[in-house]
């Protein structure tokens, strides 16, 4: 049986497709902690997009601003983490829903194999994990595992002819240091990479139809 956490949610940084917009206008932001942060890494998603190169194992194809899960487990590659510091991985996901059928998509997030966090979704969000020391200071690449077991198929609960097993999509990753002296231009994945891929779109754009692009 999938269980959430006691603390389900708390990674959810923003909820909805207002606050998701004005949240992703905005970064980087401050922390919840009052600590400043810098952007050393963001990455979009969808064609032509540079996110492809960091989707590997459960993905579907890339489509308008945004690729979908087709697995009830998925992962995403990200380079190593050069340098010390506090580091905050922020995720923005849509989840695929269905009324009273499927009002929710449950997801859960490891890094490198350590539990980071989880959260019950019925809009389009952004969530926020903290990295721990042990991954970001490892010196290795990192492996971002997002499990959702209450993916499914609009074949399978709607009848249509999409088969796909879809969970989230995935619209938008960024990489934060968490630090009062913060500094955009310090190197922690190389040269640090801002707004890889179009930048923000209007809010509109953010939420998908689960049938736009051809099924795999």
């Amino acid at each position: 049986m999938h269980r959430l956490l006691e603390n389900e949610n708390q990674i959810v940084l923003a909820e909805g497709t207002m606050a998701v917009g004005s949240l992703l206008a905005r970064t980087p932001v401050e922390g919840e902690d009052s600590r400043n942060s810098s952007l050393i890494m963001d990455v979009s998603f969808g064609k032509q997009q540079a996110g492809t190169e960091f989707t590997t194992v459960g993905w579907s194809g890339p489509e308008h601003n945004w690729v979908w899960s087709r697995a009830n487990e998925c992962e995403i590659q990200l380079p190593p983490i050069r340098g010390e510091g506090d580091f905050q991985l922020q995720i923005a996901l849509s989840p695929f829903t269905h009324g009273t059928e499927l009002p929710a998509q449950r997801v859960s997030i490891s890094l490198n194999g350590v539990e980071a966090g989880a959260a019950r979704l019925r809009d389009i969000s952004v969530l926020a994990v903290d990295i721990p020391r042990a991954v970001s200071e490892s010196g290795e690449a990192i492996t971002v595992t997002l499990r959702f077991p209450d993916a499914t198929s609009p074949a399978e609960l709607l009848g249509q002819a999409d088969k796909r097993l879809l969970g989230c999509s995935l619209h938008r990753l960024a990489l934060l240091r968490l630090d009062e002296l913060a500094c955009a231009t310090d190197p922690r994945l190389g040269e640090p990479v801002r707004y890889v891929g179009a930048p923000v779109e209007a809010p509109a754009a953010l939420a998908p139809e689960w049938n736009v692009g051809a099924a795999e």
